[in-house]
């Protein structure tokens, strides 16, 4: 039985990562001694990778708990993707290398590369010190591997794609009853500005005003600095709902309600989860283009807009509102119907035990 600690962020709160996290931690549980550390900050925050004196302290407590590497065969990392994020993860980096302890570190994203690139000459040298003690490393697409070849060879470098919680998938009664007569529009993700909401936002006022009939649900974790910002679309709108945190039930009753996810953000994304849990729910997908995307999607799969556009977003989703393409929906499915999560955790199974 291989022993397997697994260090990254865990729920709460609730992120693509830290839900993959959990994911993997139950999967691994089955044939593996398997323990975790969660080096989750408590407080959800719009601005990702931000260092503050507060996030400095909790994150060195849990530096305390390294002792635990010494108790384990394998270490696997979800490493961050700023200069902190890097560094928090440091002590367990050269602690497993000292014990002699192999690492695996994945990453979730596509912001690596170019955050290592725009560093100082001292900050890229101890990036590149620590991101080159790993075996191996996962990224969740092809084109998202140049984050890790600049600190890894490209032989130690594999691809796991993302996964859907298998509670998500639809059985025929429930495909068979999907409402594809009017606009039901979702927005399943922290509502960050970054992620483009605000855009979306002004876009379905717009939409409102041009006389199209919809519906649209928002869930996901939203920062104390736009809460008042954010709440103020949905006061006194009936077209508009937000829904709080959405887990297992609630999450997938939402997706199933809905036929048209929207992704607007303009952040430089890996694979997002929530485009995969908005296909695999029958729905049609409006998107910004991201690079992994462009690795198992064309433009006849989804429907791409361009990032920081109201008026695009009104465009496709006018469009979207006349008809709905169900061969290109189930084309979509089928694309991916192979990514549940016994597939995810196997593959990661499989990379560890190398």
């Amino acid at each position: 039985m291989k022993r397997i600690l697994l260090v990254g962020p865990f729920p709460k709160p609730i992120t693509g990562l830290s839900l993959a996290n959990e994911v993997l931690y139950k999967g691994l549980k089955q044939n593996n001694k398997v323990d975790y550390i969660d080096m989750s900050y408590y407080r959800f925050e719009e601005v990702l990778g931000d260092f503050n004196f507060y996030k400095m302290i909790f994150f060195l407590k849990l530096n305390f708990k390294i002792f635990k590497i010494y108790n384990y065969d394998s270490i696997y990392i979800t490493i961050g993707q700023s200069f902190f994020g890097v560094i928090k993860y440091s002590l367990f980096f050269i602690t497993a290398k000292i014990f002699g302890k192999k690492v695996v570190i994945h990453l979730h994203g596509n912001q690596l590369g170019e955050m290592y690139k725009s560093q100082s000459f001292l900050k890229k040298t101890i990036i590149k010190k620590i991101l080159s003690i790993p075996n191996y490393g996962i990224v969740l697409s092809n084109s998202l591997k140049h984050n890790l070849s600049l600190f890894l060879k490209p032989q130690n470098i594999f691809v796991v794609e993302n996964f859907v919680e298998d509670e998500l998938y639809l059985n025929s009664k429930e495909i068979n009853t999907k409402n594809y007569e009017s606009l039901r529009i979702v927005y399943i993700g922290n509502l960050m500005t970054e992620k483009g909401v605000f855009y979306l936002l002004d876009a379905l006022v717009s939409l409102k005003k041009k006389g199209v009939v919809f519906k649209a649900k928002f869930a996901g974790n939203i920062d104390n600095h736009i809460l008042d910002s954010i709440m103020s679309y949905f006061k006194g709108n009936d077209n508009l709902e937000y829904l709080g945190v959405v887990r297992n039930k609630e999450k997938k009753e939402m997706l199933k309600w809905a036929n048209t996810f929207v992704f607007p953000s303009y952040l430089v994304e890996g694979f997002p989860l929530s485009i995969l849990e908005a296909i695999v729910t029958r729905n049609s997908v409006i998107t910004t283009k991201h690079p992994a995307l462009n690795d198992l999607f064309t433009e006849e799969n989804l429907s791409f807009i361009q990032g920081k556009s109201t008026k695009d977003i009104v465009n496709s989703l006018t469009k979207q509102s006349l008809s709905f393409d169900k061969k290109r929906i189930l084309n979509n499915f089928n694309i991916i119907k192979g990514f549940t999560e016994e597939e995810f955790v196997s593959k990661i199974e499989k990379i560890i035990n190398l």
